[in-house]
């Protein structure tokens, strides 16, 4: 049900997109880009345009509740560089409900990990605060101008899943009326 991309590239392959559902999967996917090492050998090799690769995950998966963001510039801004990255995303993949995990499980996994614990900590509630307020991150892409881009599902404009059309109809305004509480949880 989770399709956490690391990397828009990978993530826009044909190869791995046939893991995921439209109807049921959710998109967490990293718009950094990190250049590939034919680009990094090439420099007359671009980038691709994000559209194009965001249209490819959209088309598999449940668009209007996938999480585009940009993970290494929001790390760069909070923490001045690129290790906590991954973190930040694990964050946004929990707060958008795609790990059936407590919080504080992953906490302690990271405290296990013993490695740079009180940042990663940090990174992951980051991830989680930028789902949950994503003000927070356009107020920081003011406060720090470059290229961090967040976008995540805009919680008044969520529609029910399709499986959900399918319950009463005072059932779904009831879904709809609290469907805010429900992302919160």
């Amino acid at each position: 049900d989770a399709y956490i991309a690391f990397d828009i590239l990978a993530g826009a392959s044909a190869k791995h997109l046939t893991y995921a559902a439209s109807g049921k999967t959710i998109g967490i996917i990293s718009s950094s880009r990190i250049a590939t090492g034919k680009m990094v050998q090439d420099s007359s090799t671009s980038f691709p345009k994000l559209d194009p690769l965001r249209s490819r995950i959209d088309a598999h998966t449940r668009k209007h509740f996938n999480v585009y963001l940009d993970t290494q510039a929001l790390s760069q801004a909070l923490f001045l560089h690129h290790m906590p990255a991954n973190l930040l995303q694990i964050g946004a993949a929990f707060q958008a409900g795609c790990l059936p995990l407590k919080a504080t499980s992953i906490e302690q996994a990271i405290q296990l990990n013993g490695i740079a614990v009180a940042q990663n900590i940090q990174a992951f509630r980051a991830g989680r605060k930028a789902v949950l307020d994503p003000e927070w991150v356009a107020d920081l892409q003011k406060a720090r101008p470059g290229r961090m881009q967040v976008e995540v599902p805009s919680k008044a404009a969520l529609p029910l899943p399709g499986d959900l059309l399918q319950l009463p109809t005072k059932l779904q305004k009831s879904i709809k009326l609290r469907i805010n509480e429900l992302i919160a949880y």
